[in-house]
């Protein structure tokens, strides 16, 4: 961890040693809002789809255009959930890439600063299109309704004969 403030480790000041030091503990809020965040939608997932089963033993789940419409606009939940999972576990081993051996600062990358933005931004864009792409299929297979599968099994497939 010295190494970032002096070449020379065996030469490193007693506010070196310390500011080192202070190095190792990451924050802790991000991760704490981040781990919450997972955590709640979750659970709005798990009450959703427990929702969906109940009127689904019932019955009614045509009957329920609120439960719907919830289900139907909590298509990206999981990925909210995953990015704030997947945030958790990089933000929190900070500043370790391999933990109480190799620190982040020593093991950083070559590559400039273009091609870092490069980067992240191909990997947002490919992102951005595989959520765009799965919310409008989603919404145009969920307003055609289960009727569209053609299984004779629900109600507006029974009402047209």
């Amino acid at each position: 961890m010295l190494k970032r403030y002096t070449d020379k480790v065996v030469d490193a000041t007693e506010e070196q040693i310390k500011q080192a030091a202070s190095d190792t503990i990451p924050n802790v809020g991000p991760n704490f809002w981040a781990f919450r965040a997972m955590l709640a939608v979750g659970g709005l997932l798990a009450l959703l789809a427990f929702g969906a089963f109940v009127q689904n033993l019932r019955n009614k789940v045509t009957q329920s255009p609120l439960l719907l419409r919830a289900l139907l606009w909590s298509l990206p939940l999981p990925w909210i959930a995953i990015e704030c999972g997947w945030f958790l576990a990089e933000y929190g081993r900070q500043p370790w890439a391999i933990y109480e051996v190799l620190p982040v600062g020593v093991s950083a990358s070559n590559l400039g600063v273009g091609d870092l933005w490069f980067s992240i931004g191909l990997i947002c864009a490919l992102y951005l299109a595989f959520i765009i792409v799965e919310m409008y299929l989603m919404f145009k297979y969920a307003r055609l309704g289960p009727s569209a599968l053609k299984t004779g099994k629900y109600y507006f497939e029974q009402s047209s004969k």
